[in-house]
Parts: C-alpha cells; sequence; structure tokens
C-alpha cells in the first residue's frame, strides 16, 4: 500500500469524552522525552528539536499528531528503537511561540496507539498507526482501588 492509499485510510474513534474522532492511518510522530500523554487529558508540550518542530507543523492546528515517550531522555534525535511502541495520538488545539527557536503546543489525548511501522523519517517522522482499545471495568473491586487512590494524591 502507498503512502498515498494508506493516507486516506481513517479509523473512527470516540475519545473518553464522547467526542467522536476521525484520524488517518499515518500521522507525524513527536517524540517526547519524560512525558506520557493519556486519553482526556490536556497538556503543554514543549518542542524545539528540528523534526519535532516539522511533526508539529505537519499537523498543524486542529491535527493530529501520535505522541511517543522516548526510552532515554537524552537521546537527541531517537529513532523508532529508542521510543516505546504504545503512544497516545492527541489533537493540537493551540500553538504557540515559546522561545527563539521553539513552540508550545496544548494538546488533548484522545486514545492509545501501537506504532505499526516507520513511513518516513524527514522531515518529520510518519508513522502507520493502529489504535488500541481501550479497556474498562465497572467493577466494584475497580470502583474501591481508585478511590483508594483518589485519597492518597
Amino acid at each position: 500500500m502507498s503512502e498515498e492509499s494508506a493516507a486516506l485510510e481513517k479509523f473512527q474513534l470516540t475519545d473518553p469524552t464522547g467526542e467522536e474522532f476521525e484520524i488517518p492511518s499515518i500521522m507525524p510522530l513527536l517524540p517526547v522525552r519524560d512525558v506520557v500523554v493519556y486519553p482526556g487529558v490536556t497538556i503543554p508540550l514543549t518542542i524545539g528539536r528540528r523534526r519535532s518542530l516539522a511533526a508539529l507543523e505537519d499537523a498543524g492546528v486542529g491535527g493530529f499528531l501520535l505522541v511517543a515517550t522516548q526510552r532515554e531522555a537524552d537521546t537527541e534525535s531517537p529513532g523508532l528503537s529508542e521510543i516505546y511502541p504504545t503512544a497516545s495520538v492527541v489533537k493540537v488545539i493551540r500553538i504557540v511561540d515559546a522561545r527563539r527557536e521553539g513552540k508550545q503546543a496544548l494538546v488533548v489525548g484522545i486514545c492509545r496507539s501501537k506504532i505499526r511501522e516507520l513511513v518516513s523519517s524527514e522531515p518529520a517522522m510518519r508513522v502507520r498507526i493502529e489504535p488500541v482499545a481501550e479497556v474498562t471495568s465497572d467493577t466494584t473491586a475497580d470502583e474501591a482501588t481508585w478511590r483508594r487512590v483518589v485519597l492518597l494524591a
């Protein structure tokens, strides 16, 4: 399958708030250091590396990125082997200039996803993804565990 035909492939998803989205099967990858983005969580990300800025520009405001955590924070230009294979699809809410050569993006997590393969690496890494279904459980034991965690926080 060519990149152009795969780019036309879309997934229909519902985020934790119940909003429905159509996301592409190929999207820009944004490696991050020491951060994990969860579905339903809004978080600011500081972006300064060349390929990361290109990924943000590729997605644009209102677009989608795959945010993946690096295995080692000190790796300057990580490849797929240096990134955890499960990541978060995020929607870009806002982009602002953060400093001379960087930007700050406000993103909201949509769903978890597996990285299936690298499609291109320049100017930004683009990967083929496969969304991961969220496991939900409404048992009494789960509710009790959740309450204990909230009390500890």
